[in-house]
Formats: structure tokens, C-alpha cells, sequence
């Protein structure tokens, strides 16, 4: 994967902006209160700056293995400038044991009383005042520390240093990459001129920039769209545009069953124009469930989607049209209660497949299976239904590297970024596709693959 280089703004993206200030941290080093083999408070005495990672751990300052992060940077070049915005960057690589009121606190530090080679936990300077606090319940990458890096240029300072801190009641434990770290992502402040913050492209060449300017712009359309949906309310968000009468049905609707109802207009299938119910017996379908009738298409032995008469249609490998009714989920249990009858119902996992596909299909008139099946099962009955399953790429990278706030079936993650621009993503994702999917190459049943499910993200990913 060619690695790219974050540049300054781009005046196309945001037409106010002038540009921003990339400052790396001139030196950074975590600190530790606590012992090793070499015997009772070892590592108090221990200086960690080579280490390629800087980790911050809470707990109470008295406990063992208490650590704190100092951080130190030269900003000279942007004294007198105009700056409106200073952001404190931090890259998470691990982030664990957190609660939901946990904290990082970044308070003032003396520049002067410490190196990166030469600190320890005994001979480090005294926190000073609280310059930010930053909540840990989703991770953290970006800090706001404008007000204190402005002061600090008004009064002509030129080298400032930052102390980070735990919240002393809880036992957080994170890491962040240092300067030293092979990923090339050390601490940096960004100063903008934006009170918004920074806008970043990715400038490596034209195809890359281009992709990464409309991804900003995708952004900003989006945010603009979801406020005025939010300025109108959910009863007055209309989902046609189409003329009145071509919805001459009302249905009462609600978001949830304790909200009041409101009347919407909608038109039942009767009412569709040129719409002919199919009577029973004439239905044909071919072995994967697809529908055999006049209307024809490539027949490529896979799956795929086809464009014909103004419009996009699901293809089965026969090359007929597909209407895909799926059942999410089917799946035996884990080591559990629904496992255990199971097996004593069916008697084996190759009785329970056949039973359920049988019952599926023939019974209840499905002709798919979503992703959450047990896929290896399912796909070795004699006449399987069609399938598809999860991959969990960028889920299942974060969860390994410990850079996921969440463990159920949507995915946050630290600082709210997903990990997709890491160094060595694309190299697990290769070796993820080969042990998921490499398997099924040869199923002509299988669906398609969903690359993850529910993963979270916010208006300021792009920046972070």
C-alpha cells in the first residue's frame, strides 16, 4: 500500500480556508510509578524514551504501574500568524479498560524541566494548571487546547509542553503511538485558520486528491441534509415526492408504539399501474429461486447485477431475475441451551441444515439466507439455499489491535476513526479474504460477501 502524506488545506474543499500547520511533537515519553524483576519501584527510576509507543494508564497515582504521558513542541512557526483553531492529535493503538465516565486530563507542564532520554516517574516536573479534559467513553484523537497554545504565543513562548493524565478513580489503560512509532504517527498539533478546525486531502497525485476532496464534500452534504431533516421532525419527514394522487391510500404510522400516530399516504400493489398479480401455479423458478419469464439476461454462473430497462436487477447465475426474501439469521446456537436441543431434536449439524433449508424454502417460501447463518453448515446440504456472509475487514482488524469501543454487532472505535488507512490493514484484509472467502470461490450459491456491519462513524472522521 503507497503510503500518503497528509497535506494543508485545500482551498477547493473549503473555500475560507487558507491552510494549516502540521507541528510534530519534538519529543515524547510516557513515564511509570511501579516495579519489576529488578525489585520494588524499578521502574520508577526507568526512562522509556525509545519506546514506540506512549501509554497512559489511570488508577490512583499512589497504585502500581501508574503512567503518565509528556509531550513537548516548538511553535515558533505560527507565532503571529492568525491561528483560530489548535488541535492536539493523538493515534491510538490499544485502548482498553474503559468506563464510561472515564477522562484524560492534559495539563501544563514545565518545557524546560525535562528531556525525552533522560525523564523518569521520580524525576519528572509537577502537573500545572488543567488546560483540557478529554472523555474516554469512545476513545479520543483530537483535543482542543486553542485557548492555552494562543496564550502561550502571546506571551512570546516558543517551546510548550503537555502532561497527560488518568482519571485517578478509573483503571483506563491506553496507548498511543509515539514519534518513533514505524506507522510515522506521533503526536502533532494542527493549528488552523478555520475556527472549524482543519480540512486535510490526501495529495500524493491527482486521482488520490480528487477522491478525497469529493469525500469531504460527501460529508458536508450529508451533515447539511441530516439538519434539515432534524429542523423539520420525524412527523413531518415525507418519504415520496411524487404527486398526490398517485398515492391515494393512508396508512397511521408512528416511530415507536408510545408516539402518537400520523397519517401518511402510500398505494397498496392494487393500485400499481400496469401491475398484474401472477396466479398460483404459474410461478417458474429456477434452482437458485430466481424467476424464469420473459424477462432474460446474461447467464455468467454467479450472482451479479445487470442494468436493463432503466434500472438495476439482482441476477441469478441461470440469468433470470432474482427477488431476494431472506431470513437474517439461522443458526444452530453456540455451546448453549438452543445448541444442546437442537442436536437432541436433530441429531447432528448435517440433519439440522437439511431440516431448516427444507423448512425455509418449501414451508415458508424463502429463498436466501443473510449473513449472520452458519454458512459452513448450510452450504453443504444437497440442494442449499442461497447465501451470504460477513467478512468484518475494518472490524475485525480494530478488535485485534484493540482500537474497538464496542464488542456487540455495530463497531466504534478509538477517536472515532476507522483504522482503514493504517500501514498494515490492507495486508490483514488479504489474509481475512483468503481464510473467509477463498473457502466458498467455487459456491455459485453464495450471494454476495458484506465487508462489515454497522460501522460507526462521525462528521469529523475525515478530519481525524
Amino acid at each position: 500500500m503507497e503510503k500518503y502524506q497528509v497535506s494543508a488545506i485545500d482551498p477547493n474543499v473549503c473555500k475560507d480556508a487558507k491552510a494549516s500547520h502540521i507541528i510534530k511533537a519534538t519529543e515524547d515519553v510516557y513515564v511509570i510509578n511501579g516495579d519489576d524483576e529488578n525489585g520494588p519501584d524499578s521502574l520508577r527510576n526507568k526512562n522509556f524514551g525509545d519506546a514506540d509507543n506512549l501509554q497512559l494508564k489511570g488508577d490512583s497515582k499512589n497504585g502500581k504501574l501508574y503512567r503518565r504521558i509528556f509531550l513537548k513542541f516548538d511553535i515558533s512557526a505560527i507565532s503571529g500568524e492568525p491561528i483560530k483553531k489548535v488541535l492536539l492529535k493523538l493515534y491510538g493503538t490499544k485502548c482498553q479498560d474503559i468506563t464510561a465516565s472515564a477522562a484524560v486530563y492534559v495539563r501544563e507542564a514545565d518545557a524546560y524541566a525535562w528531556k525525552q532520554n533522560e525523564i523518569t516517574f521520580n524525576n519528572a516536573p509537577a502537573s500545572g494548571d488543567l488546560i483540557a479534559e478529554a472523555a474516554l467513553s469512545r476513545g479520543f484523537g483530537l483535543v482542543d487546547v486553542t485557548e492555552y497554545v494562543l496564550k502561550m504565543l502571546s506571551e512570546g513562548k516558543k517551546i510548550i509542553s503537555f502532561v497527560l493524565e488518568g482519571d485517578d478513580s478509573n483503571p483506563l489503560h491506553v496507548q498511543f503511538s509515539s514519534t518513533r512509532n514505524e506507522n510515522g504517527f506521533g503526536p502533532t498539533l494542527v493549528a488552523s485558520y478555520t475556527e472549524r478546525g482543519f480540512i486535510t486531502n490526501i495529495a500524493a497525485n491527482e486521482d488520490v486528491s480528487t477522491v478525497w476532496k469529493r469525500a469531504a464534500q460527501m460529508v458536508d452534504e450529508w451533515s447539511n441534509d441530516w439538519f434539515e431533516v432534524l429542523s423539520r421532525g420525524d412527523s413531518r419527514a415525507e418519504l415520496v415526492n411524487e404527486k398526490e394522487e398517485e398515492y391515494p391510500n393512508d396508512v397511521d404510522v408512528t416511530r415507536t408504539p408510545k408516539r402518537p400516530y400520523d397519517v401518511k399516504k402510500t398505494r397498496f400493489m392494487k393500485n400499481i399501474k400496469g401491475y398484474e398479480p401472477v396466479k398460483d401455479g404459474e410461478i417458474k423458478l429456477d434452482e437458485y429461486g430466481g424467476y424464469i419469464c420473459d424477462k432474460k439476461f446474461e447467464a455468467t454462473g454467479w450472482f451479479h447485477v445487470e442494468e436493463k430497462d432503466g434500472r438495476l436487477w439482482t441476477v441469478t447465475p441461470a440469468g433470470n431475475p432474482f427477488f431476494r426474501l431472506a431470513m437474517v439469521s439461522l443458526s444452530p446456537g453456540g455451546e448453549g441451551r438452543q445448541h444442546t436441543a437442537v442436536m437432541a431434536k436433530c441429531g447432528s449439524l448435517e440433519n439440522w441444515a437439511k431440516q431448516e433449508t427444507k423448512h425455509l424454502r418449501d414451508d415458508l417460501g424463502f429463498n436466501s439466507l443473510g449473513g449472520w447463518s452458519s454458512l459452513d453448515a448450510l452450504s453443504k446440504v444437497e440442494k442449499p439455499m442461497v447465501l451470504s456472509a460477513i467478512v468484518n475487514f475494518v472490524s475485525g482488524y480494530a478488535r485485534v489491535h484493540g482500537m474497538n469501543n464496542s464488542t456487540g454487532g455495530s463497531t466504534t472505535f478509538v477517536g472515532g476513526v476507522m483504522p482503514v488507512f493504517d500501514p498494515t490493514f490492507e495486508q490483514y484484509s488479504d489474509q481475512r479474504a483468503q481464510t473467509v472467502v477463498t473457502p466458498y470461490a467455487d459456491n455459485k450459491n453464495i450471494y454476495g460477501w458484506m465487508s462489515d456491519n454497522e460501522l460507526h462513524s462521525e462528521l469529523k472522521m475525515l478530519d481525524s
